[in-house]
């Protein structure tokens, strides 16, 4: 079926439009989607590995799959966007350098967006995981002059986000989320601590920590944060918001590893070095309104673990 017909046919239903979302929180969402018969476009670089890892969805009625160059033509080819979910800023990690060419790509994506947004009157989400390092005594790498980190991306897109909202009466909100963690999780090329650590752990090898191992950091099921997000959409009066989704208390990159060698029964011994460690997602705390979308986070850390 071709993308034509399959826009013609879902006319009557609920549209999602998920950008960023070749990933295992994006492929929670499009689950949880479908499941209520809703129609989901999700936007992404369409390339060899983005079209295998959807691949399952693409014969669905109710899914499809375009590069974010056609995001312009959808004004004229869709008759109604109800939702949109942001994705493509999040990260596991604050080490990640940005080249200016690829911040001004990105920062004109979600204007574009946004811009969307406002024609369809859509509900617009922006996830984030905007790190705030407090106490931290890991030294950040030096950057160039040309390059931003990831917070500042994150800074920017929340920042346009709410002028939106304020200048053009946008109906949107921001989720910050915890380092997203659970079934379906990427271990290959994700730096994050949590990653590092059950490396380690599925080898039977000792878990490093780096210097005191007192670094707070915070963490969401992937189920927990897909819930939390279209909770964040569903519900009414979350326009202007800030939900911020991660387990309660925050953790330690220490007692990280002793839940981890619970868990894993090969893993070795916790053994300190000294060194720079790449740092976690500390949520910022915002006020405590997650029960105005009643959301909590329900699948334990120890139950994330095992499933990576």
């Amino acid at each position: 079926m071709t993308s034509i017909e399959k826009i013609k046919m879902n006319k009557a239903n609920p549209t999602t439009l998920i950008l960023g979302g070749v990933n295992f929180l994006g492929q929670e969402l499009v689950e949880s989607l479908i499941d209520q018969k809703g129609f989901v476009i999700m936007l992404d670089d369409i390339n060899k590995g983005n079209i295998e890892y959807v691949r399952k969805y693409l014969d669905s009625d109710l899914f499809l799959f375009t590069d974010n160059s056609t995001l312009g033509e959808l004004k004229d080819e869709l008759s109604r966007i109800d939702y949109i979910v942001y994705l493509t800023d999040l990260v596991s990690s604050s080490n990640t350098e940005i080249e200016s060419e690829e911040f001004l790509k990105r920062s004109n994506l979600l204007s574009e967006t946004l811009k969307l947004s406002l024609h369809f009157k859509s509900k617009f989400v922006l996830c984030t995981s905007l790190p705030v390092f407090e106490n931290s005594s890991v030294t950040t790498k030096s950057k160039s002059i040309h390059d931003y980190d990831v917070t500042e991306l994150q800074t920017y897109s929340e920042s346009l986000t709410k002028e939106y909202i304020k200048k053009a009466s946008l109906n949107a909100r921001v989720v910050r989320l915890g380092e997203v963690v659970g079934y379906g999780m990427e271990i290959k090329n994700t730096d994050s601590n949590f990653v590092r650590l059950c490396k380690l752990a599925l080898s039977a090898k000792p878990l490093t920590i780096y210097g005191e191992g007192l670094e707070l950091r915070s963490y969401v099921n992937v189920k927990d944060a897909s819930l939390g997000i279209l909770k964040s959409l569903f519900e009414d009066k979350t326009k202007d918001k800030i939900y911020s989704l991660c387990y309660p208390q925050n953790i330690t990159a220490l007692s990280l590893a002793y839940k981890i060698a619970e868990v894993e029964p090969k893993a070795g011994h916790i053994v300190f070095k000294e060194g720079e460690e790449s740092k976690g997602v500390f949520t910022e705390k915002s006020e405590d309104n997650l029960s105005e979308i009643g959301w909590e986070a329900k699948i334990p850390l120890e139950r994330s673990i095992a499933q990576v």
